[in-house]
């Protein structure tokens, strides 16, 4: 059986370093290096921030569940919320031949996501969105 780090999370930004921390330890643990860990820290750092800042239209407790795998074909990771529903692949990847300046603000992170993971997948269960991102 893999190693696994399971989580569930208020929906505020003020949990995220305790997130960090407990997932740094994890992988740590799991005898991943530095370069790696600073990677999957980023994109967890990016998720959470999203769904955190974006999912929710009331301002109500609402969990939300991180948890990671790591084996002999890499890590895996998935981010499960009740909020509202969204698909980020479905989102077109920013274009960025455009300068910064010109650029509309907003999906950068979802881009850095997508171009760091070696497959990502998104379902909608009930009113749950679960995004599956596996890093080989």
């Amino acid at each position: 059986m893999q190693p696994q780090l399971k989580i569930s999370a208020a929906n505020q930004l003020s949990e995220l370093p305790g997130i960090i921390d407990r997932v740094e330890e994890f992988l740590t643990t799991a005898g991943e290096a530095t370069p790696r860990i600073y990677k999957i820290c980023m994109i967890i750092d990016e998720l959470f921030n999203n769904v955190v800042s974006y999912a929710f239209s009331d301002s109500e407790h609402h969990d939300i569940e991180l948890v990671i795998s790591s084996g002999e074909n890499g890590i895996e990771m998935t981010v499960t919320d009740d909020g509202i529903a969204f698909n980020p692949l479905g989102k077109a990847a920013p274009d960025t031949s455009v300068p910064i300046e010109d650029r509309p603000i907003g999906g950068l992170g979802l881009h850095l996501i997508r171009s760091m993971a070696n497959n990502i997948n998104y379902k909608r269960t009930g009113k749950f969105n679960i995004l599956h991102i596996e890093l080989r």
